[in-house]
């Protein structure tokens, strides 16, 4: 596994398939339940906390508690602040192309 530094983002690796994640973001991501880890994937794909709920078979309120335990445990905010961090665990993939369109 290659390793590189860069001042904007610290130490990252490339793995598999050129994905880039943040060992820090990793590590960081043991803090929260699986459950959670669902929930802020289903935020870094731009779902509402209503599709979130229905697909997990869960009320609204349950998902929007456990938005805030992510954000408490990973002391970010906002739906930037997950979705920037579900990136840089790799829980998400960011696509430009996408983003571009």
């Amino acid at each position: 596994m290659k390793k590189y530094t860069t001042q904007a983002f610290g130490s990252l690796e490339i793995v598999a398939g050129g994905e880039t994640v943040m060992p820090a973001a990793r590590k960081q991501i043991k803090r929260l339940t699986s459950r959670e880890v669902e929930v802020l994937q289903f935020v870094a794909e731009g779902k509402l906390s209503k599709q979130a709920a229905a697909e997990l078979c869960v009320s609204v309120k349950t998902i929007e508690k456990h938005r805030e335990h992510i954000t408490k445990k990973l002391g970010i905010r906002g739906i930037a602040g997950m979705t920037h961090f579900a990136i840089s665990a790799g829980i998400v993939r960011c696509n430009p192309q996408l983003a571009m369109a």
